[in-house]
């Protein structure tokens, strides 16, 4: 299969991220590789240009990442397959065959407990979307589940596949689960370390390049939630000031794949990178403990003369 420039539904998840582009195309967890190591490390995760490209899945049963998958799939509709097991764990051979066949045919096995937890979770998320005003997404009546994004865009091919978009295309969720803080004074590193903006901004890219009349007018709404209970969640639009930051690390990590493409090198780190300065927050600890030494040091001293 190969896909042209547009938005596709019903694409088979496997065949999305074996790149099904007309040539490589760049995305979004590319671009986090690039700016986070380098672009040889992005070429090894293209599975055009690494000619030993393997889907990259763990091996064995991890139940959050289960869990995770379940709740995905039960919350959109869509998604990976899963099968759940007929076994209470997987320390019999039996269990752990049956497990690995699941497994290398594209499903997820989970077990049975760890699929009513996904199935609670999603329960819980459709309460607190309500109170927030926002069951309407993930909803097949709005939107579509697993929508597949393409075009080009300068020159070179950029595709996504999106959790949801509304059928006008200027909504578009995301739904994360893990074993994370959901707090609204925690959340934002769970955010930056899954580089939303970076995804939304891709999103927005890509949607903008293919339905021009709608720019300007998309919301990103992201759905963080807990997967232990009582399955906290927090959902919220994106501000414009993570799209900021994330369509300015976007077009750094684009202007680099597109120039590898073009020179075809693909290089590791920089040879003459130097030392990196000191952590500035680790900074800030050394001289507050240093100032703080000092002082009862000198209140030391005051009470001893006194």
């Amino acid at each position: 299969m190969t896909l042209n420039a547009g938005i596709h539904f019903g694409v088979d998840e496997a065949v999305y991220f074996a790149d099904p582009c007309p040539s490589p195309s760049f995305t979004q967890s590319l671009a986090k590789v690039i700016l986070d190591k380098s672009p040889r490390h992005a070429w090894l995760k293209s599975p055009q240009l690494n000619p030993d490209w393997e889907p990259g899945d763990a091996d064995g049963y991890d139940a959050d990442r289960a869990i995770g998958n379940a709740a995905h799939a039960y919350m959109l509709g869509r998604g990976k397959k899963v099968e759940v097991m007929k076994f209470a764990n997987f320390r019999t051979k039996d269990a752990q065959e049956i497990r690995n066949e699941a497994m290398n045919a594209g499903r997820v096995p989970i077990l049975p407990h760890h699929s009513e937890r996904a199935n609670e979770m999603v329960d819980r998320a459709t309460d607190q979307l309500d109170q927030r005003g926002l069951l309407h997404i993930f909803g097949s009546a709005n939107g579509a589940s697993e929508v597949v994004i393409a075009c080009q865009y300068g020159g070179v091919w950029i595709r996504a596949m999106v959790d949801w978009l509304s059928h006008d295309n200027t909504i578009i969720a995301d739904y994360k689960t893990g074993g994370m803080n959901c707090a609204p004074h925690a959340i934002d590193a769970k955010m930056k370390s899954s580089g939303v903006e970076i995804q939304a901004a891709m999103h927005e890219l890509i949607l903008d390049t293919i339905d021009p009349d709608n720019a300007g007018r998309r919301q990103h709404i992201f759905v963080f939630q807990e997967n232990e209970a009582p399955y906290a969640l927090n959902a919220f639009p994106l501000s414009e000031e993570w799209m900021v930051y994330g369509r300015k690390q976007l077009a750094m990590a684009f202007d680099i794949w597109r120039e590898c493409l073009s020179l075809k090198r693909w290089p590791l780190y920089p040879v003459d990178s130097g030392c990196p300065p000191y952590p500035g927050y680790q900074g800030s600890k050394v001289l507050g403990r240093e100032i703080a030494h000092e002082e009862r040091r000198i209140s030391a001293d005051h009470l001893m003369g006194g």
